[in-house]
This record gives structure tokens, sequence and C-alpha cells, in this order.
């Protein structure tokens, strides 16, 4: 992503920040911010972003062993891990097509956490 793109994205997402935080519903007591709870789990995170604008996988942790069968790093705000998340899909792209067909209403990011989710169910079901 070049950089006129990257700070596009980053004013979006402030705006967005902000406009979240001004509205009532997401006060609590005291007029705290979900963003300023400390303890919302990553896994909860990204559930979140995954069923609202689905650019995210879940990383619970079935999906998070299901990367680890592909090596695939299993940080979720890692830069690295969604390359290799892209690049696993380059490899397998075929077969993942396949799967969004019979999905098509599903983003890339859903596909991949149905995917990864099952091989990692399957791994820990195996030991």
């Amino acid at each position: 992503m070049n950089r006129a793109k990257n700070l596009g994205l980053s004013i979006e997402l402030k705006e967005i920040r902000n406009s979240v935080k001004k509205h009532p519903d997401f006060e609590g007591k005291g007029k705290r911010y979900l963003n300023e709870i400390r303890d919302i789990s990553p896994t909860l995170t990204t559930k979140i972003i995954l069923g609202t604008i689905g650019c995210i996988p879940a990383y619970d942790r079935f999906f998070i062993a299901g990367l680890e069968t592909e090596k695939i790093q299993k940080k979720f705000n890692s830069k690295k891990s969604f390359i290799q998340m892209i690049d696993f899909y380059l490899k397998n792209k075929e077969e993942l097509d396949n799967l969004r067909a019979k999905f098509r209403d599903y983003p890339l990011m859903k596909i991949l956490d149905m995917y990864f989710w099952v091989e990692g169910y399957n791994s820990l079901e195996a030991e």
C-alpha cells in the first residue's frame, strides 16, 4: 500500500474512532469508552471486526492452531501474519476460490477464517 493510501486509511480510522467515542451507546461507567477498556481479548476484538467489516479473521484458539499447521505467524495485529495469509491464499487459490463460490456473500477473510478454523480444530482433535 502506498503512503498516500496509508495516510488516507489512517485518517478514516481516526474519524471512525472519534465518531464511535462520541456515540452515547459506547459510553460506560465514568464515560469510559470501548477502546479504553483494557480487558477486551484479541479473540473478541477480531470476532467483532470480522463480523462487522470482514477485513481480518477471528483469532480464536482453533484459528490460531490452524495457522500453526501452516507455520503462519499467529499474532493478530501483525503485518507479517496478514501477508503470510495472503500468500497462503495465492498458493491455494483454486481450492479457496471453490470454497468462496459456495459462500458468495462471504469476504475473503471469512473464508480464510473458516478454513484455518477447521484445520486448527482437526489438528487439536488429533492430539
